[in-house]
């Protein structure tokens, strides 16, 4: 079966990776997707909580190490060779992990798909052929995305990730409001922020959100600076337009979804780019690509 994408211009072939809990049922559940053009462009998208894959049977989480594994072959950067790389990706390494891969984990048959990119094909058939249980708590859910895009942003930043600062606030005025990471040393390049919006309390939600949206307002139109005290440098200067993104835990009350859309509606009168949960990789890809632009 051949998978297109909008504007296509290149082909590529791509490889779903299961967990296959009991090999004698041949029941799967699909963990990710690599997608390659057999030369220097790669890509790989897989899922994170396992929780879905386990009601199969067995603990899917297993499989993480080796996923983790898999994942440093590939490139972090654009020109840049992959961290930790123990073999060049190929056609034909892909296919003999294929074929040595028969137990709980396994590769399968690969499959033409055409795109612009090995990224945005990933991206497309992960929506397709991969689905991610988002169902945990708020504190969990936060927690668990904080530490994937750290892990996001580290993978692909290499040796620059010292840059990458954590737990950081932004000053503006009398305005103070926290992020969970910020780009840059000497000055700050970008700003990311975690929002879960399925809560039991929405007005704290609510005065949350207005408090944050009121500091970045401030901001944008008086400047201010980033702090961490955990910096050897205690502040470092940002401008007033520095890109900031969201990742956000997708509303599931009629209460959440009010409040997502107080929040959807600020975040665009002050120019900030929202992602929905599971678009950690986008999220990390677009504020590398602009924090690399002149």
């Amino acid at each position: 079966m051949l998978i297109q994408t909008a504007e296509v211009t290149m082909s590529y072939r791509y490889w779903l990776l299961r967990y296959v809990p009991d090999p004698v049922r041949g029941e799967f559940v699909n963990l990710g997707v690599i997608v390659g053009d057999g030369e220097c462009d790669w890509a790989i998208r897989r899922v994170h909580n396992f929780k879905r894959a386990s009601r199969l049977g067995g603990d899917a989480s297993l499989a993480a190490d080796w996923l983790e594994r898999l994942e440093r072959r590939f490139p972090q950067l654009p020109d840049e060779q992959p961290l930790g790389t123990e073999a060049l990706l190929s056609y034909g390494w892909l296919e003999h992990t294929r074929a040595r891969l028969n137990n709980s984990i396994q590769v399968s048959q690969s499959a033409p798909v055409s795109a612009r990119s090995a990224k945005e094909a990933a991206e497309r058939l992960y929506g397709f052929l991969v689905k991610e249980d988002q169902n945990v708590s708020r504190s969990g859910w936060r927690a668990t995305t904080t530490r994937e895009l750290r892990r996001q942003y580290e993978m692909r930043m290499g040796s620059k990730s010292r840059s990458l600062q954590s737990n950081v606030y932004l000053q503006a005025r009398a305005q103070r409001t926290r992020f969970e990471f910020a780009l840059g040393d000497d000055l700050v390049v970008h700003l990311t922020r975690v929002w879960a919006f399925d809560v039991a309390s929405t007005e704290n939600l609510r005065q949350q959100i207005q408090a944050w949206s009121y500091a970045v307002k401030v901001f944008r139109e008086r400047g201010g600076d980033v702090r961490n005290r955990a910096h050897k440098v205690p502040s470092h200067p940002v401008q007033r337009d520095v890109p900031i993104s969201i990742l956000y835990q997708n509303p599931r009350t009629d209460q959440q979804q009010e409040v997502f859309q107080i929040a959807a509606d600020a975040w665009k009168d002050l120019e900030v780019n929202a992602f929905a949960q599971g678009n950690e990789f986008k999220l990390v890809d677009r504020a590398l690509t602009t924090s690399m632009e002149p």
